[in-house]
This record gives structure tokens, C-alpha cells and sequence, in this order.
């Protein structure tokens, strides 16, 4: 996931040590990029949802190039009822 690893080092995406988190609890849902888990963030005492997600080949460029785009834009929205908070990858 060279292009994961890319977007961290522009600081198009934040990262976060997995140490932070508690081993996901259940399933809530998948889709296309992955399964999305109910976890806990254990030092700021949040319940999340943590999404696995799927590996995608690195030919896929425009998937790519659209899947940080969209997390690039939702870490820019705060505290919108109809938006779910993205904080990072782990």
C-alpha cells in the first residue's frame, strides 16, 4: 500500500498507532473498500468505527487517487450532523 504510505507523508491523511485502539468488538458493516468494525479509542474514550480495508492493486491509480480524495475532504468537515468524522488511519 505504497500510495497509503504516500498520502501519510504528504499529510494528505493523519496516522495513529493501533496501539491506541482496542481489538475490534463486532462487525458493523462492509462495502467496497473494506469491513468496518466498532472499536473503542482507548485514551480519548470514543467508541469508532474501524474499517479494514481491502488491499487495492496499485495499478488501480484513478481508485486510488479517488479514495484520498475523499478522505482528504472529510477530514476537513467538523461536526456536520449528516457527516461522519474521519480522523486517520491506523
Amino acid at each position: 500500500m505504497e500510495w497509503l504510505k504516500d498520502a501519510i507523508i504528504r499529510g494528505d491523511i493523519k496516522s495513529y498507532n493501533c496501539t491506541e485502539f482496542s481489538a475490534p468488538k463486532q462487525m458493523i458493516g462492509k462495502g467496497g473498500f473494506g469491513v468496518v468494525y466498532k472499536s473503542e479509542w482507548n485514551n480519548r474514550g470514543l467508541t469508532i468505527a474501524l474499517k479494514k480495508l481491502n488491499k487495492i492493486p496499485s495499478n488501480e491509480e484513478e481508485t486510488i487517487k479517488g479514495f484520498v480524495k475523499k478522505l482528504k475532504h472529510l477530514q476537513r468537515v467538523y461536526k456536520h450532523q449528516h457527516v461522519i468524522e474521519f480522523y486517520g488511519v491506523t
